[in-house]
């Protein structure tokens, strides 16, 4: 042998003797390398309980508030302008509230799937400060005359929500904290349109009931089409784990994909003046029927549940 031979006999033994001590398996049979991530987790566990809270909405401003684009305003015909009604025709807010039941399954610790069963009320509020210029006859005499008026409408419905969320869980100790996403279902129940005159009123009819003066004193009344939804829902949520109870505290955003964008898609009046003609109380709107939809949802619920 020469002498690089006999340097590399003695090498190539303690890389064979330090290759099978690598290969070998640890103490406790199992490789550390290739561990079950799911060892120690259980793999499902089952919730059920309510939840109550409340929150916010958003009735955001339409297309097309211009219902007529040439109307004649006064008896002189010297104004030829566009007509419109200014209800619900701009940016509204609102609130609403809710309680319901909801059943969660967590999977591997890590992995959620929660369906929910909320009763909801939505409430659309709305404040107009009326003021036109309108041509009026009285004992024939012609004039003009500025009407200012105040008053309040709002929409309100109860409708049931069907949250179906899919859930990433992370958990902590003795509470979880999760964020959720899926379609969100809103089935009406019942609604109703109010509007009232709060200042600047008349009693036309002598039944003291305060109306609008003028030609736009022949409308009276919101009402309400009851209609269904279907939401995106996204939750963040934190679970306080007692025991074998739960305190749920949801953070929840949720987007109308059924409020249509055109202001005679998302309700419909009685009547309207035909283009060129004169605005009189005869061929002005009576009534305005709105859609029960909102276009988007905040609500902060708290919860108490039972962890099986």
């Amino acid at each position: 042998m020469n002498r690089m031979t006999k340097t590399m006999i003695p090498l190539l033994s303690v890389l064979l003797v330090s290759s099978a001590a690598l290969a070998a398996p640890p103490a406790d049979g199992k490789s550390k390398v290739f561990a079950d991530p799911f060892v120690n987790t259980t793999p499902a566990r089952f919730i059920m309980g309510l939840k109550i809270g409340g929150g916010g909405a958003l009735y955001s401003e339409p297309n097309d508030t211009r219902l007529r684009d040439s109307v004649f305003i006064d008896n002189q015909q010297t104004a030829n302008e566009s007509f419109g009604l200014p209800l619900f025709d701009e940016t509204r807010g609102g609130w609403t509230m809710s309680t319901g039941f909801f059943v969660q399954g967590i999977f591997y610790d890590y992995l959620g799937l929660e369906v929910g069963l909320h009763f909801t009320q939505h409430n659309i509020l709305e404040e107009i400060d009326w003021s036109y210029i309108e041509t009026v006859t009285i004992n024939g005499a012609t004039s003009t005359q500025v009407f200012e008026a105040k008053s309040e409408q709002s929409l309100s419905w109860t409708a049931v929500h069907i949250p179906i969320l899919v859930k990433a869980v992370i958990p902590s100790g003795k509470s979880r904290v999760s964020l959720g996403i899926g379609p969100e279902f809103a089935l009406g129940s019942w609604s109703r349109g109010t509007f009232k005159i709060t200042e600047g009123g008349v009693d036309s009819n002598g039944d003291g009931r305060a109306e609008l003066p003028g030609n736009r004193g022949a409308f009276t009344k919101l009402l309400s089409q009851l209609e269904d939804s279907v939401y995106l829902n996204v939750v963040f949520g934190i679970e306080i784990i007692a025991g074998d109870f739960i305190i749920p505290i949801d953070l929840s955003w949720s987007y109308n994909f059924s409020q249509e964008k055109r202001y005679l898609e998302r309700g419909s009046v009685d009547r309207l003046p035909a283009e060129g003609t004169l605005l009189t109380r005869d061929n002005h709107p009576t009534t305005l029927t709105l859609k029960t939809r909102d276009d988007m949802y905040g609500a902060l619920r708290i919860g108490l549940a039972y962890q099986f």
